[in-house]
């Protein structure tokens, strides 16, 4: 059973990996980066938007953050955090990933479904990027090592085998699960994508800090990363003229 399911999980790695080079393929026989849409950007007020965050993430580290991982411990919600974090995996958020990509692939190729899953294939590896980098940028310690959220720049770990225990700093598990439907939420206006895909991410968020692997501050600065970098990866790849149109 345990070769079946590693068999598996190899098959869907595989089956990413070739999404992932027949998406970047494509993007390079369309020449898609608009112009007008990086003026755009480079129009916003990034610094702005970068003290707003770095103000709510110091607020949560310094005030908010103990409170919250306390509460948990007394509440003794660590099993259901682990249990339902492994919704959120590599393996299984590849697999929704790939299934989506698949279905929009044989429904229409033309869609604006299927467009949007590429552009979700792209963001997931930039926001996973990014995120690792992020990740060896704090080093921050995880709350089930101490109860110490302040507790940052472990640099003494990046060589020995203890390294995960000071990876808290943003929640892999939900920047998978933003990047991929976050595009979504941006495009399409439903039910599903403005109501049960925010609520799908804030389970992500809460069965993280639950489990006692992130602080809430962790978890927070992962859908700031996200929001950031799928506005970004969506204004370059949609052209200017016509939204989606040459994806």
């Amino acid at each position: 059973m345990e070769h079946i399911f590693h068999y598996s999980r190899d098959i869907i790695y595989l089956l990413f990996l070739l999404i992932f080079i027949h998406t970047l393929l494509a993007l390079k026989k369309k020449p898609i980066v608009s112009k007008q849409i990086l003026r755009q950007l480079s129009k916003k007020n990034w610094i702005f938007i970068a003290i707003i965050i770095i103000v709510i993430e110091l607020l949560f580290i310094f005030f908010f953050d103990s409170p919250i991982t306390l509460h948990c411990v007394l509440d003794h919600c660590e099993k259901f955090g682990l249990t339902y974090s492994t919704l959120f995996e590599t393996a299984p958020m590849l697999l929704l990933l790939v299934v989506l990509y698949l279905i929009s692939f044989f429904r229409d190729t033309e869609g604006e479904f299927h467009k949007i899953s590429k552009i979700a294939v792209i963001n997931f590896v930039v926001v996973l990027i990014i995120g690792g980098i992020i990740k060896v940028i704090f080093m921050r310690e995880r709350p089930f090592v101490a109860i110490s959220p302040q507790s940052f720049f472990h640099y003494h770990a990046l060589l020995s085998h203890h390294v995960d225990l000071f990876m808290s700093m943003p929640s892999g598990h939900v920047l998978r699960i933003s990047a991929i439907l976050m595009p979504f939420i941006f495009y399409f206006r439903n039910f599903i994508t403005r109501a049960i895909f925010p609520l799908v991410i804030l389970f992500a968020m809460y069965c993280r800090v639950m489990s006692f692997e992130h602080w809430s501050s962790d978890v927070l600065l992962s859908v700031f990363i996200t929001f950031v970098v799928t506005y970004c990866v969506m204004g370059v790849l949609i052209s200017a003229k016509k939204r989606y149109k040459s994806i």
